[in-house]
């Protein structure tokens, strides 16, 4: 039986983004949301508000999905923007 016969039959549970904080408040998404409609890159944010790029990655992913439910599609992703270049 081969390795990928074996993970196919015997997965293993891995946990996604066990290193990330994924807990904010709305004054923090409130800054993360003016930033990002200011045009300030992804890196800069995450300085700005003490937070890795990708926990603040996720918030953004978290407001551009509160856009969908409220019809309100604030939040738009630019490779530039995200890279910070």
């Amino acid at each position: 039986m081969s390795v990928v016969d074996q993970a196919v039959k015997h997965p293993v549970p891995v946990v996604l983004l066990e290193d990330v904080d994924l807990m904010s408040n709305s004054s923090e998404l409130t800054q993360i949301k003016k930033l990002w409609l200011e045009g300030v890159s992804l890196p800069e944010i995450a300085k700005t508000i003490k937070r890795s790029s990708n926990e603040t990655f996720l918030a953004l992913f978290h407001l551009s999905l509160d856009n969908k439910a409220t019809n309100n599609a604030n939040i738009r992703f630019t490779f530039r923007q995200l890279i910070g270049g």
